[in-house]
């Protein structure tokens, strides 16, 4: 597969299903509840439904009540939630650039100390912004 291709799947805003609605309600379990305006309706949703976020608690997630969401209904359950974009961008750690990249942790890592690959230090750890991988591999990059 064309490293293009695979940087586009791993990091590709997924088309934003076609209704918005409010989170009403979190519970400790993992579950959410979220109200539809147009119909009144409540619905209850796992965190496993919301694209991109499958695992984490509310809390890592930024989901609180009163957070607008989109999300798409199928057989009269919740299929797909999608969350606000945040304006932070997308990082990725030093073993996922190598893997989309299909080289070694340590490429990445000369890479970074060239100053050929931007990245982010929080503490000890280093990020890399997703755009900066993939301005890397578009053409003339």
């Amino acid at each position: 597969m064309h490293p293009e291709t695979v940087m586009d799947q791993a990091i590709r805003t997924p088309k934003a299903p076609n209704r918005t609605g409010q989170i009403t309600m979190i519970n400790n379990d993992g579950l959410a509840f979220l109200m539809d305006p147009s119909s009144g309706q409540q619905y209850a949703f796992t965190f496993d439904k919301i694209q991109g976020y499958y695992g984490h608690t509310a809390r890592e997630i930024g989901l609180t009540v009163g957070t607008h969401v989109h999300f798409e209904i199928s057989g009269g359950e919740i299929s797909c939630v999608q969350l606000p974009q945040l304006a932070v961008p997308k990082l990725l750690t030093v073993p996922e650039v190598a893997g989309l990249l299909r080289v070694s942790e340590r490429l990445v890592y000369n890479m970074i100390k060239r100053r050929e690959l931007a990245h982010v230090r929080l503490g000890r750890l280093m990020r890399i912004p997703a755009e900066a991988v993939k301005s890397l591999v578009a053409p003339g990059g």
